[in-house]
């Protein structure tokens, strides 16, 4: 009974621990996506052209998303 118990808040914690890592793996993805919008879009109208699958922080936020989704 008492392993069941100790199982089950085992369990539970990386429950938690799993929903927070990928919240904050998600949040970083969204904020080097934004600042590869921003700086790829400096001088020009924004929306035009494919100035941010050309920079550098479009290919970092790729290679990003690769690494935490995994194959």
């Amino acid at each position: 009974m008492k392993q069941e118990k100790n199982a089950l808040i085992f369990y539970n914690r990386v429950g938690i621990i799993l929903a927070v890592g990928s919240g904050v793996l998600i949040g970083a993805s969204f904020v080097f996506k934004k600042k590869g919008l921003l700086s790829s879009q400096e001088g020009k109208v924004a929306g035009q052209g494919l100035a941010y699958l050309k920079s550098v922080g479009s290919v970092q936020n790729r290679c990003y998303l690769a690494l935490i989704e995994g194959p």
